[in-house]
């Protein structure tokens, strides 16, 4: 989240952002609570309600992709502009990024045309 401050709202690149990995779960575990870790978006659900159901202090780790923008579907053009003077000057992981969010647009392109509904899983035309 830090990186996308410094790109999309000072226009500068990251820096300071890289911290040493840190084992959530057993972090949790010797403070005398309880940890989860999530590496796949299918085990959301089912470690939610697992963790909801203890009764100590728990963490949950998610693990997710630190190039994927927290960009909500409306983009203000002063972000997209400081997003690009990031880039400008020399943001480490720019080609990354760029790629993450052309293909980001892409998939909301062809999800537009081509629509993921039950009815089309069960042999049915949308």
């Amino acid at each position: 989240m830090i990186r996308w401050e410094q790109m999309g709202f000072l226009g500068n690149p990251e820096f300071g952002v890289e911290f040493s990995p840190i084992d959530w779960v057993k972090f949790a575990e010797s403070c005398g609570g309880k940890g989860y870790s999530i590496k796949e978006p299918t085990e959301v659900k089912s470690t939610m309600h697992q963790a909801m159901k203890e009764r100590k202090p728990t963490i949950i780790e998610a693990y997710v992709d630190a190039f994927e923008p927290p960009i909500p579907p409306k983009v203000e053009m002063g972000f997209v502009k400081e997003l690009a003077k990031s880039f400008a000057k020399g943001q480490p992981y720019a080609k990354r990024i760029g790629l993450t969010l052309y293909r980001d647009q892409v998939h909301n392109i062809l999800k537009n045309i081509h629509r993921h509904s039950a009815d089309s899983q069960r042999g049915h035309a949308t």
